[in-house]
């Protein structure tokens, strides 16, 4: 779409009658708005006068909107259609006031939207900023009986915003993200209760819980306030993380593993600095690998400064796990053989290992996009794990190769040849 019109341009009834021609072919509308390219409020205007009780774009089914001025509030509910299902609004801080767009929102809470299903929202306001938004957000969701999935990305949930109860009335919600904040350990639990309760079919879940202010901590999140969750069956990607976190035990992994047999992503995630929060044993890997066997994400910060089992004492291998984020996990450079050889036993060679900085819950946890936190010692850890890969499956190989041969010279297969890894160990069933 284009900036502007000269005020001088006459468009004529016959050139808007071309222009709604190809509006109608509109399913998927994507703004983003900046200093360079935007539509001015007068381009806006214009076109509402010619659409004077019709809409606009009348078959759009997903708008994706990038706000960075106070201008560009008002241009989003001109572009909806009743027959939107997808909405997606980006919103920055620096260049929108927070009072436009919970105006913004009341507005669009007017608009008849009886397809809409999902509802995206991104901010970058400070904590204690956006909280202000709860109120105007649960107008727009309210009575939106078809919405299946609301991401609501570094978005304040509050106690008093009457967000998350206005979430709880979706039954048929699939999806939530949001960050909680405020909320104590009692308070925070009772939420997710209600939640459960109200949405069983709920499939992916991205919830935190943090203080009302930028820097100041809430409650350590602890296994017993996010258990209420284990309710869903169907979950199959949660994303949990706090100011900070206590790690959680074997029983807790256990009791995850049979309530979520679906579970494909899990990223348990820490605000705080690793000196604060050192993260979960790294055995404890083992206990998710043996009860959550068919993860193929997994991010969480693990501590290497404590026990690490030795290959003989490895006991569960991740069986489809595909990417393993270490988040900032530090290691001291007098262990690096000893946690490449564990993290070798417990991953198979299919595994990458990412680590990236603040990522918390987003798909960041699964990539290398800020680099290791120690990108020296790390890189070395990689490196002897791939090593001892290599090794394992040449030595399967070999061990193969001898079975075949001796099975050709006695005149039938071997049944009980095994192949072993170069370090014996044995598995739990």
């Amino acid at each position: 779409m284009g900036k502007d019109l000269r005020p001088d341009v006459v468009v004529t009834e016959d050139t808007w009658e071309i222009f709604k021609g190809y509006a109608k072919r509109v399913r998927v509308l994507t703004q983003y708005d900046s200093h360079e390219a935007s539509i001015s409020t007068g381009l806006v205007l214009r076109i509402v006068s010619a659409h004077l009780g019709q809409t606009v774009l009348p078959n759009l089914r997903e708008a994706d909107w990038s706000l960075s001025n106070d201008d560009s509030t008002y241009q989003v509910a001109v572009f909806c259609s009743p027959s939107l299902e997808i909405i997606s609004l980006q919103i920055a801080n620096d260049g929108v006031d927070v009072r436009m767009v919970q105006r913004m929102l009341v507005s669009l809470s007017s608009l008849p939207l009886p397809r809409l299903r999902v509802i995206r929202i991104s901010t970058e306001y400070p904590r204690g900023m956006d909280a202000l938004l709860n109120q105007a957000l649960s107008v727009f969701i309210k009575n939106r009986e078809t919405l299946s999935e609301m991401r609501l990305q570094a978005v304040q949930i509050t106690p008093d915003g009457g967000l998350l109860e206005a979430a709880c009335s979706f039954s048929h919600l699939r999806v939530l993200e949001g960050d909680l904040v405020g909320y104590t350990g009692t308070s925070f639990r009772s939420a997710l209760e209600d939640l459960a309760s109200a949405c069983p079919l709920l499939e992916a879940v991205a919830l935190g819980k943090g203080g009302l202010e930028t820097g100041i901590q809430g409650e350590t999140l602890t296994f017993r306030e996010v258990e209420p969750l284990l309710r869903c069956r169907r979950l199959e990607d949660v994303r949990i993380w706090g100011d900070t976190l206590e790690s959680f035990q074997e029983e807790d992994i256990r009791r995850i593993g049979d309530a979520w047999p679906r579970l494909t992503t899990l990223i348990i995630g820490s605000r705080a600095e690793p000196t604060q929060d050192a993260g979960a044993p790294l055995l404890r890997l083992m206990e998710y690998a043996y009860h959550l066997p068919t993860l193929r994400r997994f991010a969480c910060r693990f501590d290497c400064f404590g026990h690490i089992p030795s290959a003989n004492e490895v006991t569960a291998r991740f069986k489809h796990l595909r990417i393993l984020g270490l988040e900032e996990s530090t290691i001291p450079s007098s262990r690096l053989t000893s946690v490449a050889e564990f993290l070798a036993m417990v991953c198979g060679p299919a595994v990458k290992f990412t680590s990236s900085v603040n990522s918390w819950f987003s798909e960041r946890a699964f990539e290398d996009e800020d680099g290791w936190a120690e990108p020296d010692e790390w890189g070395q850890v990689e490196a002897m794990i791939r090593a001892i890969h290599r090794a394992q499956i040449g030595y399967s190989r070999l061990v193969s190769g001898s079975a075949v041969a001796r099975a050709g010279e006695v005149g039938g297969p071997r049944t009980d040849a095994v192949c072993k890894p170069v370090v014996g160990f044995g598995f739990r069933a």
